[in-house]
């Protein structure tokens, strides 16, 4: 997996974004780092949390109001006869 940006929404943080990339072995590991570059923390969790204040992290795209996986409606599935 690529690092991603992913923002902390708390206002009161300080902090703003972080690079965050899911350890591919353990999937309940995140390394979170300032930058890509940087030496990341690695935080176990199931979503990223921010290292700073405990929030659960953003993806960008929640921020702007696109739907995620975890909020689109279950699908109705009908079966056809025959």
């Amino acid at each position: 997996m690529n690092w991603e940006q992913w923002i902390c929404p708390n206002q009161l943080c300080g902090s703003e974004a972080w690079m965050v990339q899911q350890n591919t072995e353990q999937r309940d590991l995140w390394q979170v780092a300032p930058c890509a570059g940087d030496g990341p923390y690695t935080v176990a969790a199931i979503v990223p949390v921010c290292p700073r204040c405990g929030t659960t992290l953003s993806a960008t795209l929640e921020l702007t109001g696109a739907v995620m996986s975890s909020e689109v409606a279950p699908i109705d599935v009908v079966r056809r006869p025959g």
